[in-house]
């Protein structure tokens, strides 16, 4: 393609013209600490909580199964109602759907929803953004979640971590270059 022997289109900008959702960055310095103790830090949980008083749903990207299984347990016990959904769920399916029929706001997944399905009025959460299961592309694909319909094509996207990762920087720096390209465009 850079040498120009094979045709190429590229296209800049979502098949609804909005822009991708930039993700912002919270550093939580005590993040791993707290995560180690089977806790959510206070910052994400009010976050998660000022964010379910909203009429959007929430998807919150964890690392790995164990994570997402204690996380559901825990915010159970805060009265908050969530399903998980990860690659060896035999529920999974049925649970993509029922979030999809808004049975229910808060989604939490490991990467296998970063691509592939699209919510409408979806917020997007990744809480320990920097474990390295969240390379530069999963964190594009997953921050895609957010705004991918016409009716509303914004999202909130937050990247919790203990510390910035290349991968983190360079995946908002991506999304903001795709967003002045298809300015352009």
């Amino acid at each position: 393609m850079r040498l120009k022997k094979l045709p190429a289109v590229f296209i800049a900008r979502r098949f609804h013209g909005h822009p991708l959702s930039v993700p912002t960055l919270h550093l939580i310095p005590s993040l791993t600490r707290t995560l180690k103790k089977k806790q959510l830090p206070p910052n994400v949980l009010n976050s998660i909580s000022e964010q379910q008083k909203t009429t959007r749903q929430l998807m919150i990207f964890l690392p790995t199964v164990e994570i997402v299984e204690w996380v559901q347990a825990y915010l159970s016990e805060k009265g908050i109602q969530t399903e998980g959904v990860f690659a060896e769920d035999p529920d999974r399916v049925e649970k993509v759907t029922a979030f999809r029929n808004k049975k229910f706001r808060l989604m939490l997944t490991t990467t296998i929803l970063e691509r592939g399905v699209t919510f409408p009025s979806v917020d997007v959460f990744v809480v320990d953004a920097g474990h390295t299961v969240f390379d530069e592309a999963a964190l594009v694909q997953i921050a895609g979640r957010a705004g991918r319909s016409p009716d509303d094509p914004d999202g909130d996207v937050r990247f919790f971590h203990s510390g910035k990762t290349n991968a983190m920087l360079d995946a908002r720096d991506s999304i903001m270059h795709m967003n002045k390209l298809g300015e352009r465009r």
